[in-house]
């Protein structure tokens, strides 16, 4: 496995903590930042998905996130696909492939929110959580037991990044990884 698909799994694995963690290499590929004060734009061949975008929570505890989405050829551009072996073996049992799915990624200032939604049109999103977990390094300790937060039915998950929450609704698996209060109100404002 290369070094870059290692780091790729790794963050992955800690459940896109940020846009710069899983973004990073779609994110280089993105135009040079126009001279004007414009947010920059991906480049044409980057593809987004603004629906899932609108679907993020817009803010947490008052402060407004950074929201950024990408398509899964997009992201896993240049990866070893034996190092995705899990996630691209998930989405085929699912009829899906990686040009199906997207992921958003929504966070505050100082990342202590971290919000990432996946979504495969048309495929319960709870069939998604083994597949990501999956692609762990094999000595990843991954300690997974049921929660409640908000009234929600949820999936804590442990490994050595810290706690996220999964949690599915539909066909986006929402990933969670914030402290209380935010937890609480993130969870509680999904749909």
């Amino acid at each position: 496995m290369t070094t870059s698909a290692r780091r790729l799994l790794a963050r992955l694995l800690a459940i896109v903590i940020t846009c710069s963690l899983v973004l990073g290499p779609a994110a280089l590929a993105q135009s040079p930042a126009p001279p004007s004060s414009a947010a920059p734009q991906p480049a044409p061949s980057a593809q987004t998905d603004p629906d899932l975008e609108a679907r993020m929570p817009q803010t947490v505890g008052g402060q407004p996130l950074t929201i950024e989405s990408r398509k899964g050829p997009d992201i896993f551009a240049g990866t070893d696909p034996t190092a995705i072996h899990s996630l691209v073996d998930g989405l085929a049992a699912q009829g899906k492939t990686l040009a199906d799915l997207s992921i958003a990624i929504g966070h505050n200032a100082d990342y202590t929110v971290a919000i990432t939604a996946l979504r495969v049109p048309g495929v319960d999103a709870a069939a998604l959580i083994g597949p990501i977990l999956g692609m762990a390094p094999a000595e990843e300790q991954i300690e997974q037991v049921p929660g409640t937060i908000g009234g929600k039915a949820v999936t804590v998950v442990t490994d050595s990044t810290g706690v996220q929450q999964f949690y599915a609704s539909s066909d986006i698996l929402w990933i969670v990884r914030a402290v209380d209060p935010a937890l609480t109100e993130i969870v509680t404002a999904l749909p």
